[in-house]
């Protein structure tokens, strides 16, 4: 295990040379002896062990345990951690995948990638300025996009105005340049509908929505110095719109909550950008820090921007500001 770079990562001090250290470790301060004065927790970097100087007690060679007590987080993190810092940076998405599950990967079959594209529903249309499709036009001007024609092309948005996707725009996601699902934002914030609504596999998605990122194509295909990642798809289309001309792209993760193949899908556009940032809502830090866990190891950091609490309220003059301020 990489124990400098997981402790540098993680904001853990700890020395390299000192009266407690022995040649071939680093030591940090024991995690089980909270009154430790110095930096007694022996670790070696050329075989899973670590000891406690203090307490005979404070020893072992499941290395996952020691990360368990120095993050303080669940077993599953921890063994998920120690695989992370385990493993040589990967070249492929595939490596990626491998690293985070403890795969072999060249014991994998190879992916026969996407059979089929999905059809959009007969009822989906394009957004028009005037008509019956104005009040989805007028809604996404309030989003924050003036130019919804252009707007709405680029990124191959719809609405529906009939059935079960009745008064949501559309919001088709592709993978491998194939439409494998789409997602939908109803208009307005009503009590008893979700808000979003994403076309799931039983009904014949080629993917789960959870499986990919948000433009993913794009981001890899025509990188800029920046990627945000965020929580909706409104919000990365947001900073992706208004961030594209100042040297930034955005994505989501339709959530919340990062999969392992979403991780993988990140770890592998962070080889076409300079900084890969992670741009949450305010209220989101357990989850943030979850990500982080997983990713730091890739170059991925975090990042809050007091102007605003949703980065889907952002302005433009807002965005501008927060990608000046990492270029």
């Amino acid at each position: 295990m990489n124990w400098e770079t997981f402790l540098t990562n993680h904001n853990i001090e700890f020395v390299e040379y000192g009266p407690n250290v022995k040649q071939g470790n680093i030591n940090v301060k024991c995690p089980w002896c909270y009154d430790d004065p110095s930096h007694h927790m022996g670790i070696s970097l050329s075989k899973d062990a670590f000891g406690c100087w203090r307490n005979v007690e404070h020893k072992g060679t499941n290395v996952a345990r020691l990360v368990r007590a120095l993050l303080g987080c669940s077993k599953e993190q921890a063994r998920l951690t120690v695989r992370q810092y385990s493993m040589s940076d990967p070249s492929t998405l595939g490596d990626a995948l491998a690293s985070l599950t403890g795969a072999d990967s060249s014991t994998q079959p190879a992916s026969p990638g996407i059979q089929h594209s999905v059809k959009l529903h007969k009822h989906f249309r394009p957004i028009n300025k005037t008509g019956t499709t104005a009040k989805f036009w007028r809604y996404i001007r309030l989003r924050g996009f003036k130019d919804v024609k252009h707007f709405t092309d680029c990124y191959s948005i719809k609405c529906c105005m009939l059935g079960r996707w009745k008064d949501r725009v559309i919001l088709p996601v592709f993978h491998e340049r194939k439409l494998v699902t789409w997602t939908s934002r109803i208009l307005g914030n009503p009590i008893n509908a979700p808000r979003y609504m994403t076309h799931s596999r039983d009904d014949g998605a080629t993917m789960s929505i959870k499986d990919t990122l948000y433009n993913y194509d794009d981001l890899r295909d025509n990188p800029k110095r920046i990627l945000f990642l965020t929580e909706g798809p409104f919000d990365s289309l947001l900073l992706d719109w208004h961030g594209y001309a100042h040297n930034a792209r955005a994505t989501c993760f339709f959530g919340t909550q990062m999969t392992l193949t979403q991780a993988a899908l990140v770890i592998d556009l962070t080889k076409y950008y300079e900084k890969v940032i992670l741009l949450l809502d305010k209220n989101t830090i357990e989850q943030t820090f979850h990500i982080l866990d997983i990713l730091s190891k890739y170059g991925v950091t975090s990042t809050i921007f007091e102007g605003a609490d949703d980065p889907g309220d952002m302005t433009y003059k807002q965005i501008k500001e927060l990608v000046e301020l990492h270029l």
